[in-house]
């Protein structure tokens, strides 16, 4: 259960990749999860989650309860945790993370398909491929 909403915009703050997460009550850890990611990365990150793995990055990340060693403490059933190097860690329910990547994603794709930052044609694809995936394993 979400404790918490969300939306999912155009940054109007020159955020690295021109979109934001806003939460309420804010989440710092998944709000800078979103934010430290750069829009080329989103592809892979889209691929990591379809296929249930964890992603990390220089500064952010996150782990699904099957990335664990047998010595971790287990998550709470139906979550991941996201982690942050400044701004900690939280545990989400996996499905509200899918429905915000999902929302992200595709607005990264709006934002880009219409900008300045020529993308390849093979991130457009990518990212549409990984989406269309993601929807699938939320059904």
């Amino acid at each position: 259960m979400t404790t918490f909403k969300w939306e999912v915009k155009k940054s109007t703050i020159g955020a690295i990749n021109k979109v934001q997460l806003e939460t309420n009550p804010i989440q710092e850890p998944l709000n800078y999860f979103f934010s430290g990611i750069k829009p080329e990365e989103y592809p892979r990150l889209l691929h990591q989650v379809n296929n249930k793995t964890g992603y990390e990055n220089n500064i952010t990340g996150m782990t699904f309860s099957g990335d664990l060693d047998p010595c971790d403490p287990p998550f709470p059933e139906g979550k991941l945790e996201i982690y942050h190097q400044v701004f900690g860690e939280q545990f989400i329910d996996e499905k509200c993370f899918f429905h915000i990547l999902d929302a992200f994603a595709n607005q990264l794709l709006i934002t880009y398909q219409n900008s300045d930052n020529n993308f390849p044609e093979k991130w457009h694809n990518d990212m549409k491929d990984g989406i269309k995936n993601l929807k699938i394993i939320n059904e």
